[in-house]
Parts: C-alpha cells; structure tokens; sequence
C-alpha cells in the first residue's frame, strides 16, 4: 500500500513515457495488495490513462473481501463507459450485501451506505432503509454508557439518580482494565463533584498499575481532574517524561493539567506545547488557557525553545500561537513575522496554520484581509481532515451571516468527504465548534450530524449524542431544548 502511494506520489512530478511508467508500475504494486482495506483504489482510478482501466477493473474483481471490493468498484465506476456503469454498479452493491458485521462493528451497513451514495435518489432511500436495518443488528452497550450518564444527569431525582447509577456500575463492571478506565471516563463527565472524584481515583488506580499500557487514558483523565487529584495525576504522569518514547505523551497530559500549574511554572506548560508539534492543530482548550495566564518572558521563552527544536517554518507555528497572548509592541512584532514568513509558504494547509492562529490577535483593521486569504488556503486544502478543520477555524473568527454560511459550508464538506471511519466524527467537530462560539440556530448543525451518526450505527449515535450533550450545556431537568429532542428523533426509530 506504500509503496503504490508513493508512486501516485510522484507521478505528476514526471511526464510522457516515464509518467505511464510510474502508473503502470503502481497499478502492478496495487495487484499485489489488493486485498489491503485502505489501498489506493480511488486514487488509481483517477489517475490512470483510459486504456489501463480495464487492468483495474479485472484486479477490483478479482478482490476477495467484500468490503474492499465494492470500494474498488465503485472507485473506478466514474471512470466507466456509461453503457458499463450499471453493471459495475450493480456488483458492488452485491458485494456490500455481503460483507459481514465485524464484532461490534456495522462494517454491512457502511458498505451498504457507501454505495447509496452513488445512486440516484430515487433508488437511494431503500438502500439506505437497508444500511439502517443492517446498524440497527449492532448492539455496543458499552458504548450506551455515557449517553446512559448524560442522560441520568439531566433527568430530575429520583429517576435521574437511577440512571446515573446504572450507568456507573456499568462502568465498574467492565471486563478489561483497560475497557473499564474508558468508560469511567465516559461517565466522569457527567458525574457529580463528590462521585466524579471517587470515579477519577478508580480509573487513575488502573492506569497507575500500568502506566505504559494506560498513558492514554491518563491523558484524557486529566481534562476532568479537580484539584484535590491533582498531584496525583502529575505523579502517575512523572515516569512518562523520563521515556524518550513516551515523553510526547507525558507533554499532552501536563498541557490538560495546566490549570493546576502554578503561574510562576507555566514556561513547562509553554515547553509542551512547544514539544507536541502533532498538537499544533488540536491544541485543548486546556492549552489555550494556559496561553492566556503565561507572562511575556514565558511565552518568549516559549519562541527561544522553538528555535532550538525547529526550522523557520516550525518557529512561525509557534508564534502564531502565542502572538495573540503577548503585550505591545511585541505583539505586533511577532505577527509581522509571522506574516512575512507567510508569503513563501505554498502549501495551503501550512499555511492555514499560520494564518489563522495568527489572525486571532490581530486589530480590527488588519484582520479581515488576512481571514480572506486564510479561508482561500482553507479552501485549496486537500486533506478533508485539515480542510473541514480549518474552514471551521477561519469561522469561528467571524460573526453574523457569514459565520453561519461558513460553518455550513465546513459541515456540508464533512459530510461528503470521504472517511475512513465515517463523517459523523468530523461533522461532530464542525458542530462543536459552532456551539463553543455560541451559534444560535445550533440544532441546524447537529441534526445533519445525528442523522449521519444513524447511517453509521447506533453506538455512534450514542457517541454524537453525548457529545452533543457536551458541546450544547444541555441545562437540568425538563428544559431541554427542543431542537435537541428533534434530532434525537430523527434517528430514535432505528434503535433497537
């Protein structure tokens, strides 16, 4: 598969004879891993020459797994004659009706639903009806336990107080230590101080045990740990600095526990966030507030550090993220910086990178020339992952109609992206982020995501659901807003 990617790597660098070469070599590559789930079918099919086709289409064929055969089938059907699509068409929606759910996993129903995409409307909705059918076979209790806890926590005493406890033992029931710290930490959310204090320690115990097995979990623990954990979770963390392998991870649990960093020790929060260049992207909201209380000489030090790490262009991700956070003139210095390093950077998702963060700080009458070019290296990016990202960032810096019609655009981009693992995810992201800049009309973006969620099984509705719950501060009792219950029963009918 590796190899077949590197060689439609490179293949646009060449042309004429060495070009068909390089195709013909990568199609060769692609026979020999025709059966790899994640193979370049798409990318085959887009970039080989008319005559090569037909090679492809015997080799998409000839697939045994089902599920990878209807993808390569309808990968190359585009490319077909007319005449021929209906027929190819044909087999891999055959070949979807027989992939097999894998464990836990709808693998029929993401096949089914993958080929409605490629149907006129008016055969799409019996497949579609088909795809749900096919989730609704899928039951992950697991998965219900935090959507059981959101649920607990909003319904009044004493039926709220049952839920919740249902869900908690459930938690505590989990087999496997390290299934138990993940659904711990899908109730803690939910849970209240007293309770969410008790659940922390259980789920911090286990990771404790085995910190080299559980460092992940300890990294997400830590967004939820109050005060009184605190010097525990940075002791259990302590070990992972001392790990050449595992010090990256040591940095993502000290960014999630820098509310408890004193102000005068934030220059190691600083060196984090320096040390997890992966993080630039996705930097927590933890992160950002620790930002926010750094003084001047800290986030200064934070430059120095990234000078000794990285080259110019890593430097300038770093400034642009602390920018906004120093004091006048130095500000405005940074970002000059910042701006003038922009102008040889042709790649539009680094340059996304730079642009946005760096916009956030500036005046009012600087800022909307730079969140125009941002938006169009946005749009020019062609990774939907850091696309739908970044349309979302360039968004949530501006306001009114056109925040909205940004937002919308970033969702509807979501949904028809391709994705590995589905769009109800990514479009959850776009939703969330709608919500924390407090977007009104937020069921307009959570509906499409629920919906999507539906096509992809019931325990990822029970994921965006929560999440949904999350993102939104649904307030106690019986005022939720309706907009939510809307949603929820758009895809309650194909529950179980």
């Amino acid at each position: 598969m590796w190899r077949s990617r590197a060689l439609l790597d490179v293949a646009p660098l060449f042309s004429g004879g060495q070009h068909r070469e390089i195709l013909a070599e990568a199609l060769a590559t692609q026979r020999a891993d025709r059966e790899d789930p994640v193979a370049e079918y798409g990318r085959l099919a887009e970039a080989l020459p008319d005559d090569m086709l037909p090679e492809l289409l015997a080799l998409s064929r000839s697939i045994n797994d089902p599920d990878v055969r209807s993808d390569a089938l309808l990968a190359i059907t585009p490319r077909l004659p007319l005449a021929d699509r209906e027929q190819v068409m044909a087999e891999a929606l055959a070949a979807a009706r027989q992939v097999t759910d894998e464990g836990r996993r709808p693998r029929r129903g993401l096949a089914l639903s993958q080929v409605a995409r490629h149907l006129p409307a008016e055969r799409r909705t019996d497949l579609l009806w088909e795809a749900f059918i096919a989730c609704r076979r899928i039951g992950d209790e697991d998965r219900l336990i935090g959507l059981r806890a959101a649920i607990g926590s909003r319904l009044p005493d004493p039926e709220g107080g049952q839920v919740l406890r249902e869900a908690v033992a459930a938690a505590q029931a989990a087999r496997k230590p390290g299934d138990r710290v993940q659904r711990l930490e899908d109730v803690v959310p939910w849970a209240p101080a007293r309770l969410k204090a008790e659940l922390l320690t259980q789920a911090l115990d286990i990771v404790a045990s085995d910190l080299r097995n559980y460092y992940s979990g300890l990294i997400r623990l830590a967004r939820d740990i109050p005060a009184e954990l605190a010097d525990r979770a940075f002791d259990i963390a302590a070990p992972l600095a001392d790990d050449p392998q595992l010090v990256v991870f040591y940095a993502r649990t000290l960014i999630n526990l820098a509310a408890w960093v004193p102000d005068e020790s934030l220059g190691e929060v600083a060196k984090a966030i320096v040390f997890d260049s992966i993080g630039w992207k996705y930097l927590s909201a933890a992160g950002r507030r620790a930002l926010a209380r750094m003084s001047a000489d800290q986030l200064e030090e934070a430059i120095e550090f990234a000078g000794e790490m990285y080259n110019e262009n890593g430097i300038a991700v770093i400034k642009a993220l602390v920018a906004q956070h120093l004091p006048e003139p130095s500000r405005g210095r940074v970002q000059d910086e910042v701006l003038e390093l922009s102008r040889s950077v042709n790649d539009p998702a680094n340059l996304a990178m730079l642009l946005i963060p760096v916009a956030r700080g500036l005046p009012a009458d600087r800022q909307p020339a730079v969140l125009r070019e941002a938006l169009d290296a946005a749009r020019r990016i062609e990774s939907p992952d850091d696309r739908v990202r970044w349309l979302a960032e360039v968004a949530a810096l501006m306001t009114g109609t056109d925040q909205a019609s940004l937002f919308a655009e970033a969702l509807s981009d979501a949904a028809t992206a391709t994705w590995i693992s589905g769009a109800a995810g990514p479009m959850a992201a776009v939703a969330a982020r709608a919500a924390e800049c407090g977007v009104a009309d937020w069921p307009r973006y959570w509906r499409p995501v629920m919906r999507q969620a539906a096509a992809e099984g019931r325990p990822e509705v029970a994921t965006q659901a929560c999440r949904a719950f999350a993102e939104v501060g649904i307030p106690t009792g019986g005022d939720v807003p309706a907009g939510m219950l809307a949603a929820l029963d758009d895809v309650i009918r194909w529950w179980p």
